[in-house]
């Protein structure tokens, strides 16, 4: 954090500072291992008028006190639906969705022509409905009433110090990269008797664990959420996953032969998933039961688009194979629907779920 940043103090405190400088004894040390401050959007917090009201600290000492100023990132918006909001190709109802905003996520308008707005939402761009975002103050408002405040380490630092205490000569706990972001236990924290004048931030670095870092070396920042990439069969299913579906789907209609091997002209359940996958690099068994022996077992509410389904009979004996494609859907080459088809997931006794795909 600048020099400059470090003495940005809101009107009220200065002309409080000032007014004490006429009461107040020369500059002397008040022995205290830290004095923590609040947020200077919420308003100075109990602990920080505890130190004010202190008479044993000298005007020095409240002058070195940081406000913290959490930044809001220009022309922010926030997603406000019910459900989610569509983030498309283009401006028009007609263009491929590209993303998801949850009600409460964030997005920075691009510009706004008529009804629709350009949008950027972490990784994803594209247009949503501009009747649907909460902007300006508004927006802001929401941020700082429901997103958590946390830091960003500077970009371009490299093994940033999280300290045991707020201090240089206390133990190393952990590390920190440039870009990362940390949630803030205490935004203002100032060790008296080794630098008052300098600033640390109690982060939490990992689950339960806290530590301290030098308020120099970070951004004040809030914790944001942002859009996902649209996938059709589900939230957060993989590129891989995504992609093996849409292979399987090209060939609905591929008449069931016992034994086949061809995609175009006749296959059967194993030689179906067998083809599948050997088109995106998986070497797997020729027989269902083989495969049922190999891969993964995982639970059923485990199950991604891409797990296989094996079905057989009461006494466990397997004899299909299908393709989970989401939504207690799945797809497979089978004589009871005379081909590849998409059924329900429930269509015959299951026996178990497994996994070949390791993500």
């Amino acid at each position: 954090m600048n020099k400059s940043r470090k003495f940005k103090i809101n009107t009220a405190i200065i002309i409080a500072a000032c007014s004490f400088a006429a009461v107040f004894a020369p500059a002397h040390t008040v022995k205290a291992d830290t004095v923590t401050g609040g947020t200077g959007i919420a308003g100075i917090s109990q602990a920080l008028s505890d130190f004010y009201s202190d008479e044993t600290t000298t005007d020095e000492e409240k002058l070195s006190l940081l406000l913290a100023d959490y930044e809001i990132p220009e022309d922010i918006a926030i997603a406000n639906v019910n459900n989610q909001l569509n983030v498309r190709s283009g401006p028009g109802t007609s263009n491929s969705r590209v993303g998801l905003l949850d009600n409460g996520d964030a997005c920075i308008v691009i510009s706004v022509d008529g009804e629709w707005a350009k949008v950027k939402s972490g990784t994803i761009e594209g247009y949503v409905f501009y009747e649907y975002l909460l902007t300006g103050d508004t927006a802001k408002e929401y941020i700082r009433s429901h997103c958590k405040t946390c830091i960003q380490v500077k970009n371009g630092i490299t093994n940033l110090n999280i300290r045991s205490e707020a201090s240089t000569s206390s133990q190393i706990l952990s590390k920190a990269q440039g870009g990362t972001y940390l949630p803030v236990i205490n935004d203002c924290v100032v060790n008296k008797e080794e630098d008052e004048n300098k600033v640390w931030v109690e982060v939490e670095y990992s689950k339960g664990k806290t530590g301290f870092v030098s308020a120099d070396y970070v951004l004040y920042t809030y914790s944001l959420s942002w859009a996902e990439k649209y996938s059709p069969y589900g939230p957060g299913v993989s590129d891989l996953r995504c992609n093996l579906c849409d292979y399987a789907k090209q060939f609905i209609g591929t008449k069931y032969v016992w034994g086949g091997n061809d995609l175009y002209k006749g296959i059967d359940c194993s030689g179906f998933v067998k083809k599948v996958y050997a088109h995106f690099g998986y070497t797997t068994p020729r027989v269902s039961r083989d495969m049922a022996r190999k891969y993964t077992k995982i639970k059923k509410e485990d199950l991604k688009p891409g797990d296989l389904v094996f079905y057989g009979t009461k006494d466990g004996y397997i004899n299909h194979v299908a393709m989970y494609i989401g939504n207690d859907k799945i797809i497979h080459s089978s004589s009871n629907y005379n081909g590849i088809a998409i059924s329900s997931m429930y269509f015959y006794n299951i026996i178990c779920y497994e996994r070949i795909i390791k993500d």
